[in-house]
């Protein structure tokens, strides 16, 4: 699960190929338009973009290495990605509604404000 700004970033690059089923759930604090990328990230995967509700609204193939930005088209608060031929791939469909989702984490500034 990749609830920081620094985990969020790293993904699943560096994965060897072959490694099997893997997953990764990118939780974001607040909803927005996350875009993502393939640099350096060996493995097919599917993206499913949720939106606050739970509900997946946007399903994307990514390539291995590729470079090209793939963004959310509405603001999203959860982004799951799979690998592309695994079991968990033929589960994600948009309009499907996801369970058992974390809670985003909300930061709040410091000092709290008087």
């Amino acid at each position: 699960m990749a609830e920081t700004a620094a985990l969020r970033r790293r993904g699943l690059a560096g994965r060897a190929a072959g490694t099997g089923d893997v997953a990764m759930l990118f939780v974001f604090p607040r909803a927005e338009r996350p875009c993502f990328w393939m640099k350096n990230t060996l493995l097919p995967l599917s993206l499913a973009f949720i939106d606050a509700r739970g509900v997946i609204r946007q399903l994307e193939a990514l390539v291995p290495n590729d470079e090209r930005r793939i963004c959310a088209r509405q603001p999203i608060r959860w982004a799951l990605e799979v690998s592309a031929d695994g079991p968990a791939a033929e589960q994600l469909a948009v309009g499907r509604h996801v369970h058992g989702l974390p809670k985003p984490v909300v930061t709040r500034p410091w000092p709290p404000p008087r």
